[in-house]
Formats: C-alpha cells, structure tokens, sequence
C-alpha cells in the first residue's frame, strides 16, 4: 500500500469534512426535470457528472470512511491516515453516488417502524457537491426478494428502495475504497532483487541478470546460494502475482510484528524495502514495512516467503531457454559434446533433457562424495558467470549435484540417463 505525505491536503479535507457534517440539503422526492423520463422517477442525488461531488463519507460497522475529491486526486480520511485510496473502486463509488435513483415512497411506510431497518441503520452515508451542499441518507433492511434496500432520509417521513447493486457500493467493508496492497507502492516491473533470510541466515536471493535483446524484459537467477537461471514465466507467476496482488484484511499502524518467520527485501531501481513477516500476538499473519511502520494483516502468506532453493527453482534443477544460451558442455565417460546455439541451432531434445533433472535440496558442503558420471558447463548470454555442474554417483542411485563448487542439490542417477546417452551416441 502508499503512504504518502499530504498535510496540506488532508488539512484542506478536515476543514471539507468539518462543513459536510454540519451542512445537508435534502432532495428525495425531487423529480426528473427532463420531459423526457419518467414522470415518478426519484432522485437522492442527480448531478451530471461525478466531477460535480465533492465528498462521500460512509459509517457502518466497519468503520467510517471520507473521500474527498480535490484537483483531480482522491484523498481519504480514515483511522490510518496516509493511506491512498483505490482508484476504481472509489471512481465507481463516486459515479454511482452521482446520481441515485430511489423507488417511489412505499404507501404507508414510516421509516420509525423497526422492520425497515432504518431506526438503526446498516449504513449512514453523506454525499456533498462542490456548492458544499448535499444530503444525507440511511440505509437499512434489505427487502423481503434481496433486490434492494430500504433507505430514507433522517427526519424525513417516507421510505425509499435503492436496488441491492448500488446500495451495495454503501455496505461492507469501508476498506474496499483503499489501496490495501500490501505493495502496493511497489511495481514489479522495477524489482531488480528478491531476498528473504531467517534467523538461520540466508534462505535464497533472485536478482536482474540482464534483458532481453528483442522485448527488453528483464531476466533472472537464483544469485543465493548459487547462481542459476530461473523461468521468467515463474518468476512472474510465484513472485510478482503476488507483489501486485496481495491484499491486507486490515493494517495496523506502528505495531510491530511479535513472532518473526522471516525477513524479506525488495530493490527496485530507486530504493530498497525491507519487511519482517511474523505472527502476532493473536496469531494472525502479519507483514511490517519498515519505512512506512504499517502492519498488514493477511489471511494468508505468500508461500514462496517459505521456499529454500529448490522452491524457488519449481523442484527441477534447470529451466532453461534456448534463446539465452550460448553454449553447452557435457562431459561423460571420456566423451566430450559441445553444442554451440545461434538462431537455427535451438538443439530442442538437449534442453528438454537438461530442464527433467527433478532435484532434492541439501545442507550444502564443498567436499564431493561418489564418483563424477557427468559434467556439463553452460555459458549464458544472460549471465557472465558460465555455471558449472557436477554430478557425483553416491552408490544408491542418487547423485550429489555441485553448483560451481557448491553441493546443493541431489537428484535420481536415471534423471541422468538421457543425457549420457545423448553423450555416448555423439561419437567424439
């Protein structure tokens, strides 16, 4: 979510409010003027365009929400103040407030009889326009078929339905109209690095590796514990669906996170984000942006939060695409392939059986154990460190992987067989 520094304008929005709590002009029961429409057509409000209001403040159960638009910004006043409104969902708010359609008065309704709802109501919302007129109005029951909601004006003597998809916009949660993202200010086009780390250290870190000559898109490797490719495709599915996605339930403001899971970090090309991950003291999921001291609660954690290596990889050694690779050894029993890449040299079969190796993680070393069955080294127009692989047999039909010298990974011997098959029957 943004949070960002307003005082003047938020000033500007108290003295806005102050006049919108102690002014309101009542209009239900003002008619159409046009010839045009019907004649018993009903207005609480009916302004040519959205542009025309200037505030719209909801109390319900969940709270009390003021957005205030001013020189074509929205600016809200909740409980977390600096918080930034959603902008559809607050320009479809105010395009509905604009102009509301009531049914005809109910014959014989009075808005005191408790069965319309309205003696406590489910919502009570003011709408003002740039004259710093307006009206106030209550909702309260819905009506006996679920297709609208009775509503009346305080004070007033009759009883109004507004259908269920506009008094809807009034019910609920008041926190649909704000930017609850919990990166919201975050775009993940700009990310350069990904890191999470844990009391034990270091769990993994993703960075920029380079771009792409044609679409200019950025690509990127694992860079912790060792250095390795990793799928764009999920990098955007794992990572960035939820940097764009991810929704708060509520926010807190200044109360820290009690029991820490993990710590991540966010570069993007401008700054670096830091935000601790626990659980609180109630046990509900929580994310704290260091910088702005906001508190997001989720429902649920990101599951790559918990990933090791392997995770991060998607549980195969490699994902490779031909397009980023100038070149590949393999080396087995005396033999030696080397397969060089260029526009009509993709050698399909190759990075099909390089991208089947399924991997199990390690706790690392760097002392080999068994006897090496395959080396193979990959030089890649994305990286300039070339990475290096060794698979070492264990004697129980495993082997230990080593990535550039570091033992990461296991994997089944027979994940192997394509290749040093590939390598046999290559001839050199």
């Amino acid at each position: 979510m943004k949070r960002k520094n307003r005082t003047d304008l938020i000033l500007l929005a108290c003295v806005i409010l102050f006049s919108a709590g102690t002014l309101w002009l009542a209009r239900p029961g003002e008619k159409e003027t046009d010839p045009a429409a019907q004649k018993k057509a009903y207005y609480l409000t009916a302004y040519e365009t959205p542009e025309d209001l200037l505030a719209v403040q909801i109390t319900n159960e969940t709270g009390k929400l003021t957005i205030v638009h001013h020189e074509n910004m929205y600016i809200t006043d909740t409980d977390l103040p600096g918080i930034e409104p959603d902008e559809e969902t607050v320009s479809e708010l105010f395009l509905a407030a604009s102009r509301i359609r009531v049914g005809d008065p109910l014959e014989g309704a009075d808005p005191k009889d408790g069965q319309f709802g309205l003696t406590e109501p489910a919502s009570d919302i003011f709408v003002e326009d740039l004259e710093e007129k307006g009206i106030r109005f209550l909702i309260g029951n819905r009506t006996p078929d679920q297709s609208a909601c009775y509503v009346c004006v305080p004070g007033g003597e009759e009883v109004y339905t507004l259908p269920a998809g506009i008094s809807d916009l009034f019910l609920g949660d008041v926190s649909r109209y704000l930017d609850l993202r919990v990166f919201g200010d975050i775009d993940p086009a700009s990310v350069t690095q990904i890191a999470v780390s844990d009391q034990k250290g270091q769990r993994f870190e993703i960075s920029a590796s380079g771009e792409g000559q044609i679409t200019g898109a950025k690509y990127y490797s694992l860079t912790y514990p060792a250095a390795m490719p990793v799928a764009l495709s999920r990098i955007r599915e794992m990572f960035f669906a939820s940097i764009e996605q991810l929704r708060a339930v509520s926010v807190s403001d200044g109360i820290p996170v009690g029991k820490e899971l993990c710590e991540l970090s966010l570069k993007t090309e401008a700054e670096e984000k830091i935000y601790r991950i626990g659980y609180t003291k109630d046990g509900q999921s929580g994310i704290w942006d260091t910088s702005s001291g906001f508190v997001s609660l989720v429902s649920e954690l990101p599951e790559w939060l918990f990933y090791d290596a392997g995770g991060v990889l998607g549980g195969n050694l490699l994902s490779l695409n031909a397009a980023n690779i100038a070149q590949i050894t393999l080396e087995a029993g005396g033999k030696t392939a080397q397969y060089v890449f260029a526009a009509d040299e993709a050698h399909p079969q190759l990075i099909g059986n390089l991208n089947r190796i399924p991997i199990a993680v390690t706790d690392g070393g760097s002392t080999a154990n068994g006897k090496e069955i395959l080396r193979c080294l990959i030089s890649m127009r994305t990286q300039e460190q070339d990475l290096e692989l060794v698979f070492y047999e264990t004697g129980d039909r495993q082997c230990e992987i080593s990535v550039n010298g570091k033992h990461l990974f296991t994997c089944a011997v027979s994940s192997l067989q394509p290749l040093l098959d590939q390598i046999a029957g290559s001839g050199t």
